[in-house]
């Protein structure tokens, strides 16, 4: 389930419907955000998925143990939860230009230090919400 930007208040009310049949309503929590990182096993838990980016060849690699990022180079974190974006873009999907980044601000720390954060944006092609 994909919470529509629209949605706003503490809770919300799922119904889940299936040709002429519709679930009781359910009551959830909303929260204007709540990060997280997506994993490699789309588990949930385990290794992310992030890659290093390799400014010299212009490729990317699968962060990990094995392959580490280099202090002070560039990694891609794929996530989910920022909450609101900067476009009310509905019923079609994220569009190449302009970009959509979240409206709300956006920090990242490795081992407690602050990153820079060179960039944050929808995917194109991806579902709203």
């Amino acid at each position: 389930v994909i919470v529509p930007y629209g949605i706003s208040g503490p809770t919300a009310q799922i119904v889940v419907s299936y040709g002429t049949l519709s679930s009781p309503p359910v009551t959830v929590a909303v929260a204007p955000t709540n990060p997280g990182i997506y994993t490699i096993s789309a588990s949930g838990a385990g290794q992310g998925a992030i890659l290093n980016y390799n400014a010299a060849t212009n490729d990317y690699s699968i962060n990990g143990q094995s392959s580490p990022a280099a202090r002070g180079s560039t990694v891609v974190l794929y996530m989910t939860g920022a909450g609101a974006m900067s476009s009310a873009i509905s019923n079609q999907l994220i569009p190449a230009s302009p970009a959509v980044t979240p409206s709300a601000g956006l920090t990242v720390t490795l081992g407690g230090q602050a990153a820079t954060v060179a960039g944050a944006q929808a995917p194109p092609g991806s579902v709203p919400g």
